[in-house]
């Protein structure tokens, strides 16, 4: 009875799986890796990634890595950066990050924090069996088999922990299915499911017939048998049969390898690798739900059988083939429709026109003719429109209705009129008229066209059979360029448009009509696609925006520009397509995204009602909603690959990419750094920049170069690196590498300190040596100033002794004759003269006895004199003004030559002035002595007069003490004289 109920689920299961045929196709791109460096290397027998992102496989006896940009093959030997196996079996990603490589007589362990390898060859030397499988993992062992030996590996040790003979024949679950500590074991009759310890086993009944099978665990109720005709769906704890499916489209399971032949993607979905085509099951329904294609609908090997598979942390497929090497299949759809035939050769758009009231899509191709297609990319018709044996070049379409079209084909006489309705096309012409290879068609009103032929401006209709041409008014041309496109590629705007605004822009960026490609309109400015990128100018023409490769644009020779919904620029380039929002910044976009290819055809651009956008390129029509492009989002992980200097300071196996500080000595300054981005892309898709911190204060863009070349001077810097699908000045540093170059010894601090104590040492010694040559003369000058001083004692004692003496004999004799004879002018006169004598010699006599005297001791004797003066001058007051705050010392100099000079101008105020009052001011501060004495008088014309004796001696003296005179005076206003030092 359970096997006709075994029967019964087959049966079944083969009628359901006619369903399989209607499953959904699932179109992705993908990259091939065919460059591997031998051909057994290309034949990949396991695939895992390690921690790093990094993809490693094994072929028969190769190990190798990827880091995104290239493969690296790790070589045979025993040491750290070597692998010791010749066949190798399987690759298991453990619990702990680490990689363990299995071959024949034993397995190494891979460290992604060291890029190295610990190896445990011959780990059981008593087991004849060279080959060593996985089983399954526990909490903390490997569970292996070799021949009818059970293995148990610590995997933190590396040691047996356990050993058990004569085991049935466990067979290998791969180890990104088993769940932990499961085996199985299989016989004639079913598979017995047991956990390590023993303590749970399940009883699965083969079916039957059954050619070849193995089993995989899904979850924790629910497995599978794959033999190589259908699928058997068992539900663990009863071990009941659920399900019985066939292969889609009468394919086989391949027995080679089995248990890499079905992998699990997530919990609901598992894929299939059947012959050449991928299949994915979906694990609760329980039946194949779709298949993957690539994005021209077809295999993405063209015969040969897959070997192995594995999904990556960014849900990317990999797999391997007999034939084709290594293919990376993206895990996300793309959102572009490629519209065109399977034969890539006959799909070069050259034109196109899509109307979706009518479902239609019709595509001019170069050499192939007209293609009619509906909008979900159905082929309805091909209208080669041959001419003379050859199929047409059509370079433009203009629409008259919803179904009838005009089309252009290249210097060919006869034009056609296509009926898409009845799909019939008829021959229109104009004898005199063959298109040219850029015609364009401008529709703006219903049935009739703007063409330009050279720089001649010509509206276009259909009456009938013919072509009726008649010239542009004025006002279809203002109609005409209100519909912001201009596509005319190297014409003269100015002749065509009777506007010089054109012309002018394209002088200020130092083109002319040969650079322009096409020209847009964008709100009130004109973008200018141009040889040379876009640029933006409003309408008074000045320049506001360059959009070209150094602002991230992928390529400067602009084809197409439309604006979408959103008031964003979308143009195509030989590079592929790119965004550019209304902040600048630029999304690239090319054909790794899933476009036709990287070139892109003139004017062939439309953005349709609804925001749907087409460009025709080289390799067909893509169409898209650009709101759809966030499912290819992708933030590349980005992975220093290796470093190097002049001197090579770092070993080639270094693990670049866990370094995060460098320090070299100076000589080693000159740094290259390679780098790669892992992603859902090629590394070589990615656009890179960097900055290094402390020299840089914008991002540099790489373009899509991988490395860095640079010259650092001593310094410590943080050299920062991202990458994107296009540059950004927004993008945040994925890499930050700080590097230290540490100066040369002539920059050390110590060095630069001994030099500094060094110069401080003969700066000591040179001020020693003036400090000596200083004390020496003054020495000699205070030797001098005793000399002097002693000099000045004797003088002022023979003054005093003699002159003394002799004036006051004198002045007693003038007054032994003034009693004797009475009062006369002349003895008055010579009384008066020698007590002037004697006066001067007493001053002389103090000024010789006192070496300095202060400011305010200097003005008190000063006052004193003229108040003395002034006893027998009743008319003549007498004010003094002190303004003391610094009581400056004065030297026996100054002072003899300030004692004259005041002296000489009270002297003269009283003899000459008329004066009432006279002023005596001191003013001393801090840097400043200022003494004068004004007076109310007459004064008089000092520039007109002559000088006299008094005023030379006063200018001669001031000069002396190393001072300024100033005389200010004005008739009859007084006069001031001052002496400033």
């Amino acid at each position: 009875m359970r096997h006709f109920k075994t029967y019964i689920s087959i049966l079944v299961g083969l009628l359901l799986s006619a369903t399989a045929a209607m499953a959904q196709v699932q179109k992705l791109k993908h990259t091939a890796f065919k460059d591997l460096p031998t051909a057994s290397e290309r034949v990949i027998k396991c695939i895992a990634e390690d921690i790093n992102g990094f993809i490693w496989t094994a072929s028969e006896n190769a190990l190798q890595w990827f880091d995104g940009s290239s493969f690296h093959t790790v070589p045979y030997g025993t040491g750290q950066h070597e692998i010791p196996g010749l066949i190798f079996n399987q690759i298991y990603r453990s619990p702990e990050e680490e990689l363990w490589i299995f071959y024949n007589k034993g397995f190494s362990v891979y460290s992604p924090l060291t890029h190295s390898f610990k190896h445990h060859k011959d780990i059981i030397p008593a087991v004849n069996s060279a080959i060593y499988l996985m089983l399954a993992d526990t909490r903390d062992e490997i569970v292996m088999s070799s021949g009818s030996n059970m293995v148990y590996v610590n995997r933190h040790t590396k040691k047996i922990s356990r050993f058990a003979t004569d085991q049935p024949a466990y067979v290998n679950i791969a180890p990104f299915n088993v769940n932990k500590d499961w085996l199985h074991v299989y016989d004639s009759t079913g598979i017995t499911l047991s956990t390590v310890d023993g303590k749970y086993k399940s009883r699965l009944t083969r079916p039957k017939p059954l050619v070849d099978f193995s089993f995989y665990y899904f979850n924790q109720r629910y497995g599978l048998y794959a033999s190589n005709r259908y699928l058997c769906f068992y539900d663990i704890a009863s071990g009941n049969l659920i399900k019985t499916i066939s292969y889609p489209g009468d394919k086989l399971l391949q027995p080679y390898h089995h248990p890499s032949n079905i992998i699990q993607k997530d919990g609901r979905t598992a894929l299939a690798l059947l012959d050449d085509e991928l299949w994915e099951i979906d694990l609760q329904r329980m039946e194949f739900s779709k298949k993957l294609v690539n994005l021209s609908g077809n295999n993405f090997i063209g015969n040969g059988y897959y070997k192995a598979a594995m999904y990556d942390s960014r849900g990317n497929l990999w797999v391997s083939s007999n034939l084709y090497g290594l293919l990376k299949i993206s895990g996300k759809s793309q959102p572009f429709q490629l519209i065109g035939p399977d034969d890539e050769r006959e799909n070069f758009v050259k034109c196109f026109k899509v109307n979706k009231k009518a479902n239609l899509v019709l595509s001019g191709t170069y050499g192939k003719g007209l293609f009619v297609y509906d909008t979900l990319g159905n082929l309805l018709k091909n209208f080669p429109l041959a001419s003379q044996g050859e199929s047409a070049v059509v370079t433009s379409i203009g629409q008259l209705d919803d179904f009838n079209y005009l089309v252009f084909v290249h210097a060919d006489l006869k034009q056609y009129h296509v009926d898409c309705r009845n799909m019939t096309v008829r021959v229109v012409s104009n004898n005199h008229f063959a298109p040219g290879y850029y015609s364009q068609l401008m529709e703006f009103d219903p049935g009739s066209f703007f063409y330009l032929n050279g720089n001649s401006r010509e509206k276009i209709s259909l009456r009938g059979s013919q072509l009726v041409f008649s010239p542009m008014r004025p006002a279809d041309m203002q109609k005409f360029l209100a519909m912001g496109s201009l596509p005319f590629r190297n014409a003269d705007l100015t002749a065509i448009t009777g506007d010089p605004y054109f012309m002018n822009c394209l002088q200020q960026i130092g083109l002319h009509e040969t650079g322009t490609q096409v020209v847009a309109k964008r709100n009130n400015n004109w973008l200018f696609g141009t040889i040379k990128g876009i640029f933006e100018f409003d309408s008074t023409g000045k320049l506001v925006r360059t959009i070209n490769v150094k602002a991230g644009l992928a390529d400067d020779y602009i084809y197409s520009i439309v604006i979408d919904k959103n008031n964003n620029i979308w143009c195509g380039h030989n590079k592929g397509l790119s965004r550019i929002d209304n902040d600048g910044h630029v999304f690239n976009l090319n054909q790794e995204d899933g476009l036709q290819g990287n070139e892109f055809n003139h004017a062939a651009a439309a953005v349709m009602e609804d925001g749907q956008l087409f460009f025709g390129g080289v390799s067909g029509l893509n169409a898209f909603y650009p709101s759809q492009l966030s499912r290819i989002a992708d933030t590349p992980r980005l992975t220093i690959t290796h470093i190097s200097t002049i001197g090579n300071s770092l070993p080639a196996d270094t693990a670049f990419w866990n370094i995060t500080s460098l320090t070299v000595p100076f000589r080693d300054n000159q740094i290259k750094i390679n780098f790669s981005a892992i992603g859902n892309n090629s590394a070589g898709y990615y656009e890179y920049q960097y900055r290094v911190q402390g020299l840089d204060d914008e991002w540099k863009s790489l373009g899509h170069t991988q490395e860095i070349n640079l010259a650092l001077p001593a310094g410590d810097y943080d050299i920062e690196i991202a990458a994107g699908n296009s540059f950004s000045r927004d993008l945040k540093a994925q890499k930050i590498l700080h590097v230290k170059v540490v100066p040369p010894v002539y920059q050390r601090w110590w060095f630069l300190l001994l030099i500094g104590v060094m110069l401080l040492a003969v700066l000591a010694l040179l001020l020693q040596a003036i400090n000596k040559n200083k004390y020496r003369k003054k020495l000699e000058y205070i030797k001098m100033q005793q000399e002097l001083e002693s000099e000045r004692q004797r003088i002022s004692r023979d003054l005093h002794d003699n002159m003394g003496a002799y004036t006051t004999a004198l002045l007693a004799n003038v007054e032994k004759l003034r009693i004797e004879k009475g009062e006369n002018n002349e003895l008055q006169k010579m009384k008066h003269n020698a007590d002037n004598i004697l006066n001067s010699l007493r001053e002389t006599i103090w000024v010789l006895n006192n070496k300095e005297i202060s400011v305010s001791d200097f003005s008190d004797a000063f006052k004193n004199y003229c108040v003395k003066w002034l006893q027998n001058f009743d008319q003549i007051s007498f004010d003094a003004r002190e303004e003391i705050e610094s009581d400056k010392i004065l030297t026996a100099v100054e002072a003899i030559h300030f004692d004259k000079i005041l002296k000489e101008a009270f002297q003269n105020i009283i003899k000459h002035s008329k004066a009432t009052e006279i002023v005596f001011s001191v003013v001393s501060r801090p840097g400043l002595l200022t003494l004068s004495i004004a007076d109310n008088g007459i004064g008089f014309d000092y520039k007109g007069r002559q000088k006299g004796n008094g005023l030379e001696n006063m200018q001669w003296r001031a000069k002396e003490a190393l001072a300024q005179l100033s005389v200010e005076t004005v008739p009859g206003k007084g006069c001031i004289i001052s002496i400033s030092l």
